[in-house]
């Protein structure tokens, strides 16, 4: 699995000196700012996020509140597509 880090944190870090100074700091930053960076998101799973709503008596599933297609039936009924606690689409908010 590729790991990435906010560039500003690692930079934030190296200013703190404690483990790098003088020349060998200014060394580390210009790389970390020559190196180029990748677009990414942290990913929310289901069981994390604040529209998330887990069944009852079912084995870990649940539905999402958010999803645009949910719809309603009858008697005031609404279905939202079962998802798992594992799963994650693009509304994902932390609670």
């Amino acid at each position: 699995m590729v790991e990435y880090i906010e560039r500003g944190k690692a930079i934030a870090e190296i200013d703190k000196g404690d483990l790098l100074v003088g020349d060998n700091a200014k060394w580390a930053k210009e790389i970390l700012c020559r190196t180029p960076t990748a677009d990414v998101v942290p990913v929310v799973m289901c069981k994390d996020c604040k529209y998330w709503k887990k069944y009852e008596n079912t084995a870990g599933a649940g539905c999402c509140k958010k999803r645009e297609f949910s719809f309603e039936y009858g008697n005031e009924h609404t279905f939202n597509p079962i998802t798992m606690p594992d799963f994650y689409c693009s509304y994902g908010e932390r609670r």
